[in-house]
């Protein structure tokens, strides 16, 4: 495996990629395992954050690896 993961994310209609880091490769994989998919990754002045869905959930990982199954963020709607 790579030292990161590569996710091709959409950014505003055009196409990028983002590597996650280290801890939020570790802890995608547990997670996987579990039913989560990656759905984006969105750039923050901390670095990526991955938002992670199964179903209807959300969950975020943080660039150190923590993940937060009640996560407060906005998302765009389509429209």
């Amino acid at each position: 495996m790579d030292t990161a993961t590569q996710v091709d994310v959409e950014r505003r209609g055009s196409h990028a990629e983002v590597r996650l880091t280290k801890a939020q490769e570790v802890s995608f994989e547990a997670m996987h395992k579990l039913g989560w998919d990656i759905w984006f990754v969105r750039m923050t002045q901390r670095g990526p954050l991955a938002v992670l869905c199964r179903g209807e959930a959300l969950c975020t990982v943080d660039h150190l690896g923590n993940a937060s199954f009640t996560p407060t963020i906005n998302l765009r709607s389509k429209g």
